[in-house]
């Protein structure tokens, strides 16, 4: 009987310090919502990405990754809730002026992450 209760100690103890999928919010309801996309082409063919966001998440992010139509832009900082951020990205080739711009990956300063499914 000691073994056992010895063992699902063991096994909390381990569960506890496993990164998890935030649990506060499902991958329909993203922790990052993004305010403003804005595609500029520049000369040379390629293009820059204008982001503006916000961290809806409690949790403090400590990277974002945007999807600008096949090219992922990943942005690292401390995000917190609430706070605005903006940011240029670029030049790329790959992306253009129809392009969608979606949330991909959140990562928390916990080391839990959210995925868009």
């Amino acid at each position: 009987m000691t073994n056992i209760f010895l063992f699902a100690i063991a096994a909390m103890s381990l569960a506890a310090v496993q990164p998890v999928l935030a649990q506060d919010l499902t991958a329909s309801d993203q922790p990052v919502r993004i305010l403003a996309c804005k595609l500029l082409t520049t000369h040379a063919g390629g293009g820059t990405v204008q982001i503006a966001f916000v961290n809806r998440s409690v949790q403090t992010a400590t990277e974002v990754t945007f999807l600008v139509g096949a090219q992922p832009i990943s942005f690292r900082g401390q995000f917190l809730n609430g706070k605005p951020v903006g940011h240029t990205f670029g030049p790329y080739d790959a992306v253009g002026g129809h392009d969608i711009c979606a949330v991909s990956s959140v990562t928390f300063d916990d080391g839990r992450m959210w995925q868009r499914l």
